[in-house]
């Protein structure tokens, strides 16, 4: 009765007995994993538990401190894993809440400076590069790391404020330091990076600012071509062309060597070519073609390279053919084929390239042979000779084989069921002229 009794203890407290886990619910793992028989000390199981299973790594100094460090109660999933958790933040905040953005689990050393500073957009390129982290980042403490801003002037207002040779801030000058300055010259003078927005070269390399700039306001000069020379163009030499239309930008088709030669780049203007070549329509060398019809977009034809020679894409025009050629179809030679019967329509049989080789039908592929066997040249001598009365639509093949009698032919055909002596009745069954 006694064990009765304590058995119905036992399994009336099992349930507190596994309620008692400190570590919470969320552990899973078993306590040999962790612990042995002999006492409650962690002594880990490599095997059984892995500290990066938890998604944090003890890498560095991490693997060598104390548990209780970092977890502070038994509840082990309500550590923080985050470094600020742990750490006190000597920045102050300045720098963010991420050690692991500039630090390593090593040690606190910074040894990627230059990399951190690039990341922020501002480079440490030049005298910056030596220049001490103190020197831009004053706070009232060296811990603090305060963005400084990536302009220039951020750092360098009074050094444009006091610069008199020339007077930076009366002459209006970019605060854009780098747009005259090197960034990796250790110095101020000769400004090598002068005018890089601008280039002084050639034409432009003038000595005397004041030519394009109010010695009160460098700001205010343009770097549009024609705020310097609307004179120039306003005094073209009458030798130049016509610059009507042509804008202002005169870059667009002179350099700064020189204003001649200038290189016009006709794809840049929406002008018609007639707009400049009406002379050159008007007068046409008399051996030009007749030029009636074709319009005036000279540029359909003809390059810029020159007139000649002209490259006319006839597949361009839907003009007849004796638009142009009336006059050679009148003057057919005796010896080409009558053409009477052919049409006007040139392209059917001729190419662009010359009258002669013509191609008219009986040479593509499943057309019936008049050029080679039996039927070719010396067996005919015009097209009519096939195509009675000039009707090309039509053909006799009895006309030709007239010699041959009908009753041996029909001997010749007693095994096929409807033979008649007729044209058609031969193609049908003789489509190439074969036997």
């Amino acid at each position: 009765m006694r064990r009765l009794s304590l058995l119905i203890s036992y399994f009336a407290l099992l349930p507190f007995l596994f309620a008692q886990n400190p570590h919470g619910d969320k552990l899973k793992y078993d306590c040999k994993a962790c612990h042995t028989a002999g006492s409650w000390n962690y002594q880990a199981n490599e095997e059984l538990f892995s500290h990066s299973e938890t998604g944090f790594l003890l890498e560095g100094q991490h693997g060598t401190i104390a548990c209780k460090a970092c977890h502070k109660d038994l509840v082990f999933e309500e550590t923080a894993q985050t470094c600020a958790a742990c750490h006190t933040d000597v920045h102050s905040m300045s720098v963010g809440n991420d050690c692991a953005r500039c630090h390593n689990a090593q040690n606190w050393l910074v040894d990627k400076i230059p990399e951190l500073h690039e990341a922020n957009g501002f480079p440490l390129l030049g005298a910056h590069r030596f220049t001490a982290c103190t020197d831009c980042h004053q706070s009232e403490t060296n811990l603090r790391w305060d963005r400084m801003g990536n302009d220039c002037i951020s750092c360098h207002a009074t050094d444009f404020v006091n610069t008199q040779q020339p007077n930076h801030a009366a002459a209006g000058f970019s605060t854009q330091c780098a747009d005259c300055h090197d960034p990796f010259n250790p110095v101020w003078g000769n400004a090598d990076n002068f005018h890089l927005f601008f280039p002084l070269t050639n034409g432009h390399n003038i000595q005397d600012c004041n030519q394009c700039h109010d010695a009160n306001n460098y700001q205010a000069a343009s770097p549009e071509c024609i705020s310097c020379h609307a004179d120039n163009l306003a005094n073209l030499p009458a030798t130049a062309p016509d610059h009507n239309g042509l804008g202002t930008e005169c870059a667009s088709c002179h350099s700064t060597v020189a204003w001649s030669p200038a290189f016009f780049d006709h794809s840049l203007t929406t002008q018609a070519c007639i707009a400049c070549h009406q002379d050159n329509l008007s007068n046409m060398p008399a051996s030009a073609p007749d030029h009636s019809g074709l319009g005036t977009d000279c540029a359909a034809c003809h390059t810029t390279t020159a007139w000649t020679p002209a490259s006319f894409d006839h597949s361009q025009t839907t003009q007849a053919c004796l638009t142009c050629h009336q006059n050679d179809y009148n003057t057919i030679p005796a010896s080409a084929p009558d053409h009477a019967a052919f049409g006007t329509d040139c392209s059917s049989c001729h190419s662009t390239n010359a009258w002669t080789p013509a191609n008219f039908g009986h040479s593509d592929p499943g057309d019936f042979p008049i050029y080679s066997g039996k039927h070719g040249p010396g067996v005919w001598n015009s097209c009519t000779d096939c195509h009675i009365g000039g009707n090309f639509n039509s053909f006799s093949c009895i006309d030709c084989h007239e010699h041959d009698n009908p009753n041996d032919l029909a001997d010749e055909h007693d095994d096929v069921p409807g033979y008649q002596y007729a044209s058609m009745a031969c193609l049908n069954c003789h489509p190439r002229g074969e036997e």
